[in-house]
Parts: C-alpha cells; sequence; structure tokens
C-alpha cells in the first residue's frame, strides 16, 4: 500500500505547512503568554525569549 497521495492531520504528505506570516492563523506576531502578558514576535531582539516573542512591557521600559 502506498502512502502517496495520502493527507496527514489535514496537510498533503511532503507539502510544507506555511509559517509565521504566511499561515492563515498569523495575528501580526502579538500573543499572550499563560499569565495573560502580551508578546510580540521580535526574534533579534537582544531580551526574545527562544520562540523568538519578547514582553510588550520590556520593550515599552527601555527607552529607544
Amino acid at each position: 500500500m502506498s502512502n502517496e497521495g495520502v493527507v496527514i492531520r489535514g496537510w498533503p504528505k511532503g507539502k510544507t505547512r506555511p509559517r509565521l506570516e504566511h499561515s492563515p492563523r498569523w495575528k501580526g506576531g502579538v500573543t499572550h503568554d499563560r499569565h495573560g502578558n502580551e508578546m510580540v514576535y521580535l526574534p533579534d531582539h537582544p531580551q526574545a525569549r527562544a520562540n523568538g516573542y519578547v514582553l510588550r512591557k520590556r520593550l515599552e521600559a527601555v527607552p529607544a
């Protein structure tokens, strides 16, 4: 039995899922952590977490 053309978890085999801003679920890079703190996607920021998000309050506290 061949797996060619089989859809696994709603995505065709061999295709890559859209990431970040190419995803239909992209919300502009803003999300909330489990404590309700707003987080912004800035992967190059020095205080970014491993997932690339920085707390909004850290961005507002640092003078530009």
